[in-house]
């Protein structure tokens, strides 16, 4: 099979897995367990399941492991761009925002807390750039040369798949015309390259949950100084 059929076929394969493992983790939750959040729970199990299935219990190809030291500085300059950007974004759209609340806003501080600089990073990263991207490593001499930059395709297809994830939560949260849309969506596609990058640059997922960490912590204090003026 040639190169452009394999990326089609683990492509496919690996959306389809990340897929079942989230339909399957809220038919659980909800038709059998009954319980708030277990959801979440299920498909950070299942996740870690396939992972190990998958590498025949040797975790570390999948980034559970310490990081290499690399472009920690590049890396920490861009986090500090894409925070800065964000925020500016916030404040621009801030008037615009007419749809639903995001439920996590809805939730008390100890449960945005959790779900946004707990759940969200770790969660998220295992499954985006530990399971998807780490599946499809064998692709990385494949990419985007970018300036000095060389973004490869996992990376990149991990990064996306991120992207179409939050479409719900920008569609009924931040519901501000199809401008709004668009550059959150790119937004959040920047900052899924940026830990995508880290997670292959460091073969460690643990940076890429530092960053995720830190955007949504920034995130939540912009929301909450945004809500006080």
């Amino acid at each position: 099979m040639k190169t452009a059929g394999k990326i089609v076929l683990y492509s496919l394969s690996i959306t389809l897995i990340a897929g079942i493992i989230l339909v399957f983790s809220d038919v659980i939750s909800v038709e059998v367990i009954k319980i708030p959040y277990s959801s979440i729970a299920l498909q950070f199990v299942f996740t870690i399941i396939a992972i190990f299935l998958l590498t025949k219990g040797k975790l570390s190809k999948y980034g559970f492991k310490l990081p290499r030291k690399t472009e920690f500085r590049s890396i920490a300059f861009w986090v500090i761009i894409l925070l800065v950007f964000g925020y500016f974004l916030s404040m621009f759209f801030e008037g615009e925002q007419h749809g639903e609340q995001h439920p996590v806003m809805d939730k008390g501080l100890f449960a945005r807390v959790i779900l946004g600089l707990v759940v969200a990073p770790v969660l998220e990263e295992v499954v985006f750039r530990g399971l998807i991207q780490s599946y499809l490593a064998r692709f990385s001499h494949i990419g985007l040369k970018i300036a000095r930059g060389f973004f490869s395709y996992p990376v990149i297809f991990a990064a996306l798949l991120f992207s179409f994830a939050h479409l719900p939560m920008i569609i009924r949260d931040m519901n501000a015309g199809l401008a709004f849309l668009i550059i959150f969506s790119t937004y959040i596609f920047c900052t899924g390259i940026l830990m995508g990058y880290a997670r292959e640059k460091t073969d460690s997922l643990i940076p890429a949950v530092i960053i995720h960490f830190s955007i949504n912590l920034f995130a939540l204090l912009s929301d909450y100084f945004l809500s006080c003026n």
